[in-house]
C-alpha cells in the first residue's frame, strides 16, 4: 500500500512537473493583423515588387515581405484550409474543448521564427500551451535553407530532442508539428522535422505564386542571371524578411 501511494505522488509530480514546464502562453501578432492596406496574397506582394522594379530598374529587384503580410498571409491559409474563424483573431479554429491560436512568424536580423498557439479547456481551466521555431539563414545556389536552432515547447527547449519533442506535443496537443508548418507555408517552402531545416526554391517559388505568363518569364530570366554572377543577397532584418537581387553589381 505504502509503495503504490509513493508511485501514484511520484506519478502526480511528475505530471504536475510536465504541466509546468509546458506551460507558456503565446503572443499573437495581433498589430500585424490589424494593419490594413497592405496586400494580402504571395501574388499581389511579389506583382508589386516587380512594377516597382520595372519603374526603377537601378535598384535591386527585391522579393520579399514584411512581417505583418507573410502572418495575414498564413492566417488566411489556415483559415481557408480548416474552414476557420474569418474575423475573430483569438483562435483559427475552436470548440468546447480547445482552441487553436494558429501559426505566425517574426523576422529579426539573420533569424525568422515560427510560433504556433494552443490552449486546452478544462472546465474552468484553461491550459495554455505553444511551439516556437527559431531558424538561422543560409543560401546555396538559388535555395533558401532555414536551419532550426531553437526549438522550445512551453518553456523547455528542445532542439537537441526536436524528433521526440514532436511526437511529445502531438499527443498533448493532436497537432503534427511538420504538417501544420507545412500547412501553413502552403507552396511557399518546405518544412522538414528531421533534417531541421525549411527550405524555399526561388524558382519552385516564384513558378508556383506567378500567374502571369510575362511577370513570370521575366523573373526566371532575371534568376538565371543572378545564379550565374552570384548577385543574390538574402536579408532579414526588423520585421521584414526578403531576397534582393542585385542586377547593378
Amino acid at each position: 500500500m505504502k509503495f503504490l501511494f509513493k508511485l501514484l505522488v511520484g506519478l502526480l509530480i511528475f505530471v504536475g512537473l510536465i504541466l509546468f514546464l509546458f506551460y507558456k502562453d503565446a503572443k499573437m501578432p495581433i498589430d500585424d493583423y490589424n494593419e490594413v492596406g497592405a496586400p494580402t496574397n504571395m501574388t499581389e506582394m511579389i506583382s508589386e515588387q516587380v512594377d516597382e522594379f520595372l519603374d526603377d530598374s537601378s535598384k535591386p529587384l527585391h522579393i520579399g515581405f514584411k512581417q505583418s503580410n507573410a502572418n495575414n498571409l498564413i492566417r488566411n491559409t489556415l483559415v481557408d484550409q480548416m474552414n476557420g474563424n474569418t474575423t475573430d483573431f483569438a483562435y483559427v479554429l475552436n470548440d468546447s474543448m480547445y482552441g487553436f491560436q494558429g501559426v505566425w512568424t517574426k523576422f529579426e536580423a539573420d533569424k525568422v521564427f515560427i510560433e504556433s498557439g494552443v490552449h486546452l479547456f478544462v472546465g474552468p481551466i484553461t491550459y495554455k500551451t505553444r511551439i516556437m521555431l527559431a531558424f538561422n539563414i543560409t543560401e546555396d545556389d538559388g535555395v533558401i535553407v532555414l536551419k532550426l536552432d531553437k526549438f522550445n515547447i512551453g518553456k523547455l527547449p528542445l532542439a537537441w530532442i526536436s524528433g521526440p519533442a514532436s511526437s511529445l506535443y502531438k499527443a498533448i496537443s493532436g497537432q503534427d508539428i511538420s504538417k501544420l508548418v507545412n500547412d501553413s507555408l502552403g507552396n511557399i517552402g518546405t518544412f522538414d522535422m528531421k533534417k531541421r531545416t525549411l527550405t524555399v526554391d526561388l524558382r519552385d517559388f516564384i513558378d508556383a505564386q506567378i500567374d502571369d505568363p510575362q511577370q513570370k518569364a521575366t523573373l526566371e530570366a532575371v534568376l538565371n542571371i543572378v545564379y550565374d554572377n552570384e548577385l543574390i543577397d538574402i536579408k532579414a532584418v526588423d520585421k521584414s524578411l526578403g531576397v534582393d537581387l542585385n542586377l547593378n553589381k
